[in-house]
């Protein structure tokens, strides 16, 4: 077998990464414990930096793969981010791949939600309210910009490190809470020939198609909480709002799952929305060529 053919191959550029990581944290554990010496240190280190090594090496032999796929999705109509984690796909595992686009895609949701509006094609776009959940987002922003300052003038400036430290993870967590929301306005439900598109923000996107939707109506019910996501004794009811009182309940015919932000929501089978215009989502759903839902 050829070297090239070596690094091309999908379990090696899969599975190299992760066996790197367990091993460097597993001499960390080693090391700390003091099961082995520092000689032996040393000595055992020459594994981590030649597997580093050859994960470099396999990252540069498929980026011409990678750069390639992405190319052909986006020309089959794929979104930006979702072609480059598909495209990722070729030297990471998928939940790898997922995990390691979720930096990017909130700060793209942050430049396109101030650059344009989200391009829906022939779909109809229904947000989600975000009253009270973009309040709760301001006060907390609020109060991180406050604790930055109050550290800044009561930390000596012996500590200066830390301060810098602080500030830079504060501004992050600012600018991941901004984007967090905005994105939650950017990427809406969306109702297509074919089904509904569920997506509130980055946090859950599914597209269920009208066969597997058994009904849809009105409902006046609370939300949970201002996290979207699905309660311990309610399992099977998934609830897509973020503090507002949910006004559309969706049974399925089955149970589905969800694709979320870091893991999966399986079993699904009832959906709880809350719309800033219920009224006109149910009037889409039942003018939709195609559907036979028992919509009220």
């Amino acid at each position: 077998m050829k070297i090239r053919d070596f690094l091309s191959n999908p379990k090696i550029s899969r599975y190299s990464l992760p066996l790197l990581l367990l091993i460097v944290i597993l001499e960390i554990l080693l090391g700390f414990s003091g099961i082995i010496s520092r000689e032996q240190m040393k000595i055992l280190l020459w594994i981590p930096a030649g597997l580093e090594l050859m994960f470099i090496i396999i990252c540069l032999t498929n980026i011409t793969r990678i750069i390639s796929r992405y190319r052909l999705l986006k020309k089959d109509g794929m979104e930006t981010m979702d072609a480059w984690q598909e495209a990722m796909g070729i030297i990471f595992p998928p939940r790898l791949a997922r995990l390691a686009m979720i930096e990017p895609r909130i700060y793209h949701a942050l430049y396109l939600s101030y650059r344009s509006k989200q391009q829906t094609g022939d779909s109809l776009a229904f947000q989600t309210k975000l009253n009270n959940y973009g309040f709760l987002v301001k006060v907390i922003i609020g109060l991180c910009a406050l604790e930055i300052l109050l550290v800044s003038i009561m930390l000596p400036n012996r500590w200066m490190t830390w301060k810098i430290l602080h500030l830079v993870l504060g501004l992050w967590a600012i600018l991941w809470l901004w984007a967090d929301f905005r994105a939650m306005g950017l990427y809406c439900h969306q109702v297509t020939d074919k089904g509904i598109c569920f997506r509130i923000g980055l946090r859950y996107c599914q597209e269920i198609p009208w066969d597997s939707i058994s009904s849809i109506c009105r409902i006046g019910k609370s939300s949970p909480g201002f996290a979207p996501g699905v309660l311990k004794d309610q399992p099977g009811c998934l609830y897509l709002a973020a503090g507002e009182q949910c006004n559309i309940e969706i049974q399925l015919q089955h149970s589905e799952s969800f694709q979320g932000m870091i893991k999966d929501i399986k079993d699904v089978k009832q959906l709880y929305l809350s719309l800033e215009n219920p009224e006109s989502f149910l009037e889409a759903v039942s003018k939709t060529e195609g559907t036979v839902l028992a919509v009220e």
